[in-house]
């Protein structure tokens, strides 16, 4: 978080009711970059050679892999 509020993507804020809280906000700058990369998991699904059912089997097994890597 600190490194993105670094990089001007988004400011935080305690909450003026509890302290505790901290409000973060996604910046002009952080929306732009959201909308620059959401073109990028189709980009990289295009470059494999995978017929849709390998595709959500592969994603399938990754998810699994990650899950159990906890």
């Amino acid at each position: 978080l600190k490194r993105l509020e670094k990089k001007g993507y988004v400011t935080r804020a305690r909450s003026a009711d509890d302290e505790r809280i901290v409000i973060v906000t996604v910046t002009d700058c952080g929306m732009a970059l959201r909308e620059k990369l959401a073109d990028i998991p189709s980009q990289v699904g295009g470059c494999i050679d995978l017929a849709p059912e390998e595709a959500s089997e592969l994603y399938r097994l990754l998810y699994k892999l990650l899950k159990n890597g906890k």
